[in-house]
């Protein structure tokens, strides 16, 4: 597994603006380079993420978070 559990944590914090107290991460699932996983707030939203992450000669590599709440449809921020 090259993503750690405070990495995921952190990028999720930063692609949902909260803080790391603010969500819970669960059913996570590592195949490959992508770790997916739940995210349930403390008020009670769901998302589905992502994260890639690999380890390389320069040291470990982790992707932005990339999240949707869960029952809408997946946003492009440029398309807006």
């Amino acid at each position: 597994m090259s993503v750690t559990d405070a990495q995921l944590k952190q990028n999720t914090a930063f692609a949902l603006g909260l803080e790391q107290d603010e969500f819970v991460i669960s059913n996570r699932v590592d195949s490959g380079i992508k770790s997916s996983y739940t995210v349930k707030t403390k008020d009670g939203r769901q998302y589905n993420c992502y994260v890639e992450g690999m380890i390389s000669f320069f040291g470990r590599s982790v992707s932005d978070a990339v999240c949707s709440e869960k029952g809408k449809p997946v946003g492009n921020p440029f398309m807006r």
